[in-house]
């Protein structure tokens, strides 16, 4: 049977299945005896269960890995089978070979059970109490999308920022002081944002700045750069013309927020049954430091160092640090990340507090759980066995590699050169008409000297000698096949879309062995690779129970999905099911 052979790289996108212990190939095959098989069971390897969960597991999979709006077709069950008894047999290989014992992977698997648990909890507890209803969105609509029309000053230094405040408190110009201090955006507007709803004011602001009255000035305010000073000069109700193009958006930030009120009260009830010890002395030792562009990032002297105990479980300096930086991104006032430290501590003792709850309610223990960390172990130990296993025996020879090269001479060529017109308008439209012109014999360089707007409009769109690069975009791909003639556009560019005429093409001939040497030695171990999986799965296979339950799968119902081609399976080609 001839392997199938297929990148290295698809070797790490495996499906989540559930596997169990089985034989391993220097041992006897176990001798499992046929039973009825329980509910949700369509198929069996060496006693060890598919759910049916499973497959729809692998079709949900194949969903995410399509680009939106490619065609999709009915998929070919046996090869879908084909693929989840392999790498079920694969992972029982591993498991035999005691791999599952193995560094990270109990780790991983811990973390994953602790995550399950967590999910559980938040749909009980939070989730399905944070739903939106209509008239809390319509409230969200009205304060969210009120406007404000106002002016503001930011500057490094809080003593600046109250000097400059006391100036416009004594009538001086707004927009003068804001253009001749001011280190924000609106600097050169002297200061002046018109019609900002409130949902995209920074949040440090919007409270302040939606408490005033028109004329009324606020400040200093502490913001991520420095400190600002407000002076609202208008307001207006949201427009109701609008709500419905919010709503679905709307509807999503109702729900977080209940569910953020939710999840603290959980926390602040959760604080009763589980014991929280913060060690304020250690809080306090990691403290900003300033980079040389400015941005502040903590300073952990002693990462193993506890910051918080949530009954047996621990927050270290080096996590509150790495959750510090993340939280300070593109902060440089030190008082707004002095501010924040409490709010990220309480972020992460309550996610411990999540956490140690679930766990206690044993939502880490469930069949559910259980069947999906099994499925994820399946899908670790199929990856490691492939490269530790597996791979770990190919050898490759330079004999090899030269015999590689020459029978792959042609798909090594170097890309072409091409000579390039190229003509650039605003529009859309305007460009399909320039096109339009070109295809039909008009010349190309009149037409860019007269309407391009970009940098090679003088030169008449003269581009020069261009070598197009394999970045997979749809562009750089056509100019690979493009011959002297072709008209290529409009297509999108950041001056509006482009129209290119190829003027001319030259080949650049083959690379040398020389060259291309480390892409030969890899696709030869590829070669190799899927030939010696072929084997192993051929001999599992052959030393292996397998039963698949045909009813079951035939009253799986499917609509839709990406072709099952997208869905290679280990080892060989599908064969009829066992």
């Amino acid at each position: 049977m001839t392997p199938i052979l297929l990148p290295t790289a698809s070797l790490l996108l495996l499906p989540a299945l559930v596997g169990g212990p089985g034989p391993a190939l220097a041992g006897e095959p176990a001798q499992v005896p046929s039973a009825a098989p329980a509910a949700g069971v369509v198929a069996t390897v060496n006693g060890e269960p598919v759910y049916l969960e499973d497959v729809k597991r692998v079709l949900e999979q194949m969903h995410s890995q399509v680009p939106a709006g490619t065609v999709r077709s009915k998929p070919d069950l046996d090869r879908l089978m084909f693929r989840l008894v392999n790498d079920m047999l694969l992972a029982q290989e591993g498991r035999a070979m005691g791999l599952d014992e193995e560094d990270p992977i109990p780790a991983q698997l811990a973390a994953r059970r602790e995550s399950l648990a967590v999910a559980r909890l938040e749909r009980e507890e939070v989730s399905s109490r944070a739903e939106a209803t209509d008239g809390e969105i319509q409230k969200a609509y009205a304060e969210e999308y009120r406007t404000i029309t106002f002016r503001i000053l930011t500057v490094r230094e809080k003593d600046k920022a109250e000097a400059l405040l006391q100036q416009l408190q004594k009538g001086a110009d707004f927009g003068t002081l804001a253009k001749e201090n001011s280190v924000d955006p609106y600097a050169p507007k002297g200061g002046l944002v018109s019609n900002l709803p409130r949902i995209d004011m920074p949040h440090e602001l919007a409270a302040d700045a939606f408490a005033l009255e028109p004329g009324q000035v606020k400040g200093p305010i502490v913001t991520r750069i420095g400190w600002s000073v407000v002076r609202a000069e208008s307001f207006a109700a949201a427009d109701p013309a609008k709500l419905e193009e919010t709503k679905s958006s709307l509807r999503r930030l109702v729900r977080f927020r209940k569910a953020e009120s939710l999840r603290a009260d959980l926390g602040a009830r959760l604080r009763a049954a589980h014991k929280v010890a913060i060690d304020e002395a250690a809080v306090a030792a990691i403290v900003p430091e300033r980079l040389p562009d400015g941005r502040l990032m903590p300073k952990v002297e002693n990462a193993d160092a506890i910051v918080a105990r949530v009954g047996d479980r621990t927050i270290t300096a080096g996590r509150f640090g790495q959750a510090l930086g993340m939280r300070w991104g593109g902060v440089a006032n030190e008082e707004a990340a002095r501010a924040a430290t409490p709010i990220v501590l309480d972020r992460l003792v309550q996610g411990e507090l999540m956490t140690a709850e679930a766990l206690a309610r044993g939502f880490g223990d469930t069949k559910e759980a259980e069947r999906s960390l099994h499925a994820a172990e399946t899908q670790l130990l199929v990856s490691r066995y492939l490269s530790q296993v597996v791979a770990a025996e190919i050898r490759v020879t330079p004999e090899e590699m030269a015999a590689w090269y020459e029978r792959h001479r042609e798909s090594y060529h170097r890309p072409p050169r091409l000579r390039l017109r190229q003509i650039t308008v605003a529009t859309e439209a305007e460009a399909g008409r320039l096109a339009g012109l070109v295809r039909q014999g008009a010349d190309a360089g009149w037409l860019a000297r007269q309407h391009s707007t970009d940098g090679f409009r003088d030169a008449g769109g003269d581009r020069g000698w261009v070598t197009p690069k394999a970045t997979g975009e749809a562009f750089e791909q056509a100019l690979f096949e493009a011959k002297p003639g072709d008209v290529l556009g409009p297509t999108p560019a950041p001056e509006g879309f482009t129209v290119v005429r190829v003027e001319a093409r030259e080949e650049q001939g083959i690379y040398d062995y020389k060259e291309v040497s480390g892409n030969v030695r890899k696709s030869v171990q590829d070669e190799k690779l899927q030939q010696a999986i072929h084997g192993v799965i051929q001999k599992l296979r052959s030393r292996s129970k397998i039963e698949v339950y045909e009813d079951r799968l035939a009253a799986l119902q499917i609509s839709a999905t990406p072709a099952a081609e997208a869905a290679p399976a280990h080892g060989a080609p599908p064969v009829p099911r066992p």
